[in-house]
């Protein structure tokens, strides 16, 4: 970094007028660039932050999707159980029935 000092030994007072501007032009592109930087790193945050809720509600989903056929394929297993029972007790009451007409006959 030059100082003031080294810079008006250096230099006439239209070349330092000059490099004063330019160093204020550079010194504005800078904050800028920085301001536009940060807002894009905030964007880029906050659609990261919302691509992790997303994922995060789609995972819920699922789980409660497949929660669900679980439960349907439990109460579906459920049914089908009380149905083999109910055939098998009519299976029995026939056989019965049958062993019955058989002693009487």
């Amino acid at each position: 970094m030059v100082t003031l000092q080294e810079l008006q030994a250096r230099h006439s007072p239209e070349k330092q007028a000059r490099i004063r501007a330019f160093a204020e032009e550079l010194l504005k592109t800078f904050e800028a660039n920085h301001a536009t930087y940060v807002n894009a790193r905030k964007a880029l945050e906050a659609a990261e932050k919302e691509r992790r809720r997303q994922k995060a509600l789609a995972r819920k989903r699922a789980r409660a999707e497949a929660a669900k056929l679980r439960a349907a394929k439990a109460k579906a297993a459920e049914k089908a159980a009380k149905a083999e029972e109910k055939t098998r007790e009519k299976a029995k009451a026939k056989a019965a029935e049958a062993s019955k007409e058989k002693t009487q006959a």
